[in-house]
């Protein structure tokens, strides 16, 4: 309830001098004012079975859960080329099965953000400031950067996010703000930026990366960097009877330090392509890691706390154990209807392979995952 007395709260002038400023904008044909709303609803399954390498990896476990993000704000078209929006929401989570259920707790967390978007030449021009959904965010991160359960848990940014969009060109470069010095919280941020270049006959140059800074806590006094770096080629070819094919050949660059650790630089690096064909609204999409471990600290204890999922997001898999090269494969075959333009349902089954060794073969585990989303954004536009 003090969240949404918060909310409230941040909206009130703003519905206050509505009235006053939309009629001054008539009078004086000035900027356009428009109330906006809008409901997303998410529901998620994902089932993990890593009994196969006897949860060496990660243990298995499932994630069963609900959000609804209901939300409203103010539009404002200042002329044909530039458009204002101001928008809040509230998040309303559920895990299914877990025990204790506290009303109160249903809303987790909520947006309030600001956004811009231009016509600047024949290009155009997004920027969001604010606490802001993780969609605004189009650019490919490999899964060594996110995992699909990572991005559905963590489904905000806070911070700054900008994107620019021609016929050739896309880029977006952001910062994510993930915590604050306080107690045991350490204080932690992110650069992101990705983008491609198209080129004829469906070659793109393009690139993904981020820059992660671990900083220090009251209780911890040392910092640790993550950084990392996808170059990468794909290849996208036109005139097939296809949805979709997608061919993609790159490398991967990271920088990691423990700044408590004198000589502990170290620079994982490695190889990726990935495959998606898509028919029917079916598909496949398998990605092929080659290279070092690129979570050499995951099990490092700062303090006796192992920085682990506080320092890397990706999929585990890519923390292969091993100090040479090895490789990790991804398969995952999947059905991915738009049932609506504002409604999608996803299912799919997902592998994941390894270097087989002693104690285990070449298989890791599985998961079978259901995804459906609800967005009455699009369903207003229509």
């Amino acid at each position: 309830m003090k969240k949404v007395a918060l909310l409230l709260i941040l909206l009130a002038p703003v519905l206050y001098a509505l009235p006053a400023a939309a009629s001054q904008a008539d009078s004086l044909s000035r900027p356009r004012l428009k109330f906006i709303y809008d409901v997303d609803f998410e529901y998620a399954l994902d089932n993990a079975e890593f009994d196969y390498s006897n949860g060496y990896y990660e243990e298995s476990s499932t994630l069963h859960a609900i959000r609804l993000i209901p939300g409203l704000g103010l539009r404002i078209d200042q002329n044909e080329k530039i458009r204002h929006t101001l928008f809040g929401s509230l998040q309303v989570y559920h895990d299914f099965g877990k025990p204790g259920f506290d009303i109160m707790k249903l809303v987790n967390s909520m947006n309030l953000y600001y956004r811009i978007d231009a016509q600047l030449g024949n290009g155009q021009f997004s920027g969001i400031a604010g606490w802001f959904p993780r969609r605004f965010m189009e650019g490919e991160y490999i899964g060594a950067f996110f995992s699909p359960r990572n991005v559905f848990e963590d489904n905000s940014l806070e911070g700054l996010f900008l994107k620019y969009r021609t016929p050739k060109l896309y880029a977006e470069l952001g910062l994510d703000w993930l915590g604050l010095k306080m107690g045991q919280s350490r204080e932690r941020f992110r650069i992101l930026t990705a983008g491609e270049y198209k080129f004829p006959y469906g070659l793109s140059a393009c690139w993904a990366a981020s820059f992660y800074h671990f900083a220090c806590s009251e209780t911890a006094n040392n910092v640790v960097d993550n950084h990392m770096l996808h170059l990468y080629a794909k290849w996208s070819p036109e005139g097939l009877p296809l949805q979709q094919l997608d061919v993609t050949l790159g490398a991967i660059a990271t920088y990691q330090w423990d700044r408590a650790v004198r000589d502990s630089r170290t620079f994982p690096f490695g190889f990726q392509t990935d495959q998606t064909a898509r028919k029917w609204d079916a598909g496949i999409h398998n990605s092929f890691y080659l290279g070092q471990d690129l979570m050499p600290f995951f099990g490092v204890s700062d303090y006796g706390t192992p920085y682990a999922r506080d320092l890397y997001f990706g999929e585990i898999f890519y923390h292969t154990h091993i100090k040479g090269f090895s490789f990790y494969d991804r398969l995952e075959a999947f059905y991915e209807p738009h049932i609506f333009p504002w409604l999608d349902l996803k299912v799919a089954i997902v592998l994941h392979f390894g270097n087989p060794t002693q104690f285990y073969s070449a298989f890791r585990g599985w998961q079978q995952m259901l995804g459906l989303r609800f967005n009455l954004d699009k369903l207003l536009r229509k």
